[in-house]
């Protein structure tokens, strides 16, 4: 069964190809060996927090809260990085007091 007949029977919309595969827009590209997250063909950095610098502030929780969340142990994490698309996270990167979100692969 080829890649699109086996993607369309799982109800993925096939918008775009990645290293040969056809994956769903905003989805995720997996190969044998290789998992990244894409956005119309592009690979997609994405908000990484350093635990080390991190206070607690909430103010990138506050500006997108669906990739950021602050936890019980006054720590951010990224919940949702391929959702940068429904907010600012170069914004919630800019505010960080303590510069402790940067991007990543």
């Amino acid at each position: 069964m080829g890649r699109r007949l086996k993607a369309e029977q799982q109800g993925m919309p096939i918008d775009f190809h990645c290293a040969g595969w056809t994956v769903p827009k905003a989805g995720v590209c997996r190969t044998p060996d290789i998992t990244s997250h894409f956005w119309g063909g592009q690979a997609v950095k994405k908000p990484v927090v350093d635990y080390d610098l991190c206070i607690g502030c909430g103010s990138c929780a506050d500006i997108c809260p669906e990739v950021f969340e602050l936890r019980e142990d006054e720590k951010a994490y990224v919940i949702g990085p391929e959702k940068c698309d429904t907010c600012s996270c170069q914004e919630a990167i800019d505010v960080c007091p303590v510069v402790a979100i940067s991007w990543g692969e």
